[in-house]
């Protein structure tokens, strides 16, 4: 192998390499581009939604858990009261399942909470129902850090940390398929909610 060609063969390994590595932030690029745009279709590409609503789910009756677990004694002796929670979790789980919607994500990447101000769409979308292109609003003087990083080689998270408390309450987990990327979950740190 001559020089030349050696050369050549470890410019292209670079590129290659170097797309393979910047796959996860040209995703998140794409979501929120998407998202923006309201465009659901092509959030489909870049975001399991049924796995999506699956880890939102969780991180709610994880919340219920802990909170059923900080009522005093009398509360939880209380059929009532039990009776309550199960229901919590039955409504939890629909809102969830309407409320994880095109428009939220955006707001998720963004590090922004979901705005509770539009009606929950069930499942499928409408004409009216069809999420309407959002502002770009990234000159907020409250916007969070972010913090990218591969946990894994098939496991990159984006963590919004919060610049007044320093707290990260919120993680987005993105999972490699073949050479793609997709939004899988989210992790919701509980301790660090403020």
């Amino acid at each position: 192998m001559n020089k030349r060609t050696l050369i050549l063969t470890s410019i292209v390994l670079i590129v290659i390499v170097g797309w393979i590595y910047f796959l996860p932030y040209r995703t998140l690029g794409k979501i929120r581009e998407a998202a923006l745009k309201g465009d659901s279709e092509t959030l489909k590409d870049y975001i399991d939604f049924s796995a999506f609503r699956e880890s939102v789910k969780e991180n709610v009756n994880v919340l219920m858990a802990r909170q059923m677990a900080t009522m005093s004694k009398e509360k939880q002796d209380n059929p009532f009261m039990v009776l309550g929670m199960m229901l919590a979790g039955t409504f939890a789980d629909k809102f969830v399942d309407s409320f994880v919607t095109p428009s939220a994500i955006v707001a998720l990447t963004k590090g922004q909470k979901p705005s509770l101000d539009e009606p929950p769409h069930m499942g499928t979308e409408t004409a009216s129902s069809k999420p309407q292109p959002l502002e770009a609003s990234d000159n907020s003087v409250d916007a969070p850090r972010i913090k990218m990083r591969y946990d894994t080689l098939s496991r990159f998270s984006v963590t919004f940390i919060d610049k007044k408390t320093n707290k990260s309450p919120l993680v987005l987990i993105l999972r490699r398929q073949g050479l793609s990327w997709m939004l899988t979950s989210l992790q919701m740190n509980f301790d660090q909610i403020t």
